[in-house]
């Protein structure tokens, strides 16, 4: 009976078997059809804030304030490249960049946009970039590359983290 473990280590296992080899097929990954690769361009929310910026168009608002946050990240990425007001102080008053806003009591604060021309218009009608890009009358740009900030050049010590 050793015996014949033995020879069943040492030799090839033989078609009859009992173990039956399966029959083989091709990898799911050969035969699935790949989808279109389509690229999908969207809107540059990044190039609109600097549109805005470029058409002298200001955010007033309190950075602490909800309402002003949400029309901030309407602009996601692009919401540093806009200009943008802080009418309080550190206190949570309002400062003197208020009274360019039309607020002159901490109770009514609420964001505020304001154009070129002096024409101010509430943030609480501004729902959507849409809305902003029609009151503004400043375009969404369409783009299909991703915006990508330059970095300074970094000097990297031995024995740092290589990523920046």
């Amino acid at each position: 009976m050793i015996s014949k473990f033995i020879d069943n280590l040492w030799r090839p296992r033989r078609t009859k078997h009992h173990r039956r080899l399966k029959p083989t097929t091709a990898p799911l990954a050969a035969t699935e059809k790949l989808e279109d690769r389509t690229l999908l361009s969207g809107q540059d929310l990044v190039a609109f804030a600097q549109a805005l910026t470029a058409a002298n168009v200001t955010l007033y608002g309190a950075a602490w304030d909800a309402s002003t946050t949400e029309q901030k990240a309407l602009l996601q990425d692009g919401a540093q490249f806009l200009q943008f007001v802080d009418i309080t102080d550190a206190n949570r008053g309002l400062s003197g960049s208020a009274i360019d806003a039309g607020i002159s009591d901490i109770n009514d604060l609420h964001p505020v946009w304001k154009l070129d021309d002096g024409t101010l218009i509430d943030g609480s009608t501004i729902n959507s970039v849409a809305d902003l890009a029609v009151a503004t009358n400043v375009a969404i740009p369409q783009s299909d590359d991703p915006f990508l900030k330059a970095i300074a050049d970094q000097t990297l010590y031995s024995g740092t983290g290589l990523h920046v």
